[in-house]
């Protein structure tokens, strides 16, 4: 998990943001209770327009969007801070990570985020669907290898950061913005273990079951690149058979 230093000044600076940034005088009326008002707000100060809701998650909602001046499909992940006391260790997770991969070609870009109201707005990439329906992807024995490829590639970029995803899985696998790539997602898992020994606090912390190294499944503690490595060849199978490995 981040250092605590680290996720005590990533709340400190949520907390401080304001959907007063970028007015002259600093006064906006607003209701942020209302979802048109919340939509138009948005809009107004940061470009961005919602267009639907397509997902709810563990702590709010996903929409699609679209930026207005760039003419850029984008989804946004609006966490209901109402709901916590601060910021879900999930979310710090995923806002750090994704902040040192930014750019990387095969994973999910992190544009922005911002605050509005009592609730924080990830904006992200937008991508078509996942890959956990192989019947609709029709793929290949060249097209796994491929997109096993592009795990690994990915991997070696995020091991030499001392990062860990901790839950690959075809859910957690997008079309990506260029034909026949991928894009990983979702890293409320995720880790830094450079300078640090890969431990886990427990084998159910990391990882979705049938992704999961056996070692972890029979109760080890440590958690690094080897077991990643086991989560790509799982999901490589599963790409293939359209079984899981066990």
């Amino acid at each position: 998990a981040p250092a605590k230093s680290t996720t005590e000044a990533l709340n400190h600076k949520l907390s401080s943001l304001s959907v007063k940034d970028g007015e002259p005088n600093g006064e906006v009326h607003r209701d942020a209770t209302d979802p048109e008002a919340v939509q138009q707000e948005i809009l107004r100060i940061h470009n961005i327009k919602i267009l639907k809701k397509i997902d709810d998650g563990a702590y709010g909602e996903v929409f699609e969007a679209r930026d207005v001046v760039y003419d850029l499909k984008l989804a946004i992940k609006r966490i209901k801070m109402a709901r916590h006391k601060s910021l879900p260790q999930d979310v710090v997770r995923e806002i750090v990570t994704l902040t040192r991969l930014r750019s990387h070609p095969l994973v999910v870009d992190l544009k922005k985020v911002f605050v509005y109201g009592t609730d924080v707005y990830l904006v992200l990439s937008y991508h078509e669907g996942s890959l956990h329906d192989t019947s609709d992807l029709d793929l290949d024995l060249h097209d796994v290898r491929n997109l096993g490829f592009q795990l690994l590639h990915t991997l070696d970029s995020m091991s030499k950061e001392g990062l860990l995803h901790r839950d690959l899985k075809p859910e957690n696998l997008l079309a990506g913005l260029t034909h026949g790539c991928v894009a990983m997602a979702d890293f409320g898992h995720s880790t830094c273990i450079k300078g640090r020994p890969p431990t886990c606090m427990s084998p159910d912390d990391v990882g979705t079951r049938d992704y999961r190294a056996p070692e972890l499944i029979f109760g080890a503690d440590e958690y690094d690149v080897r077991s990643e490595v086991w989560a790509v060849a799982a999901t490589m199978y599963y790409l293939w058979t359209d079984e899981h490995l066990f």
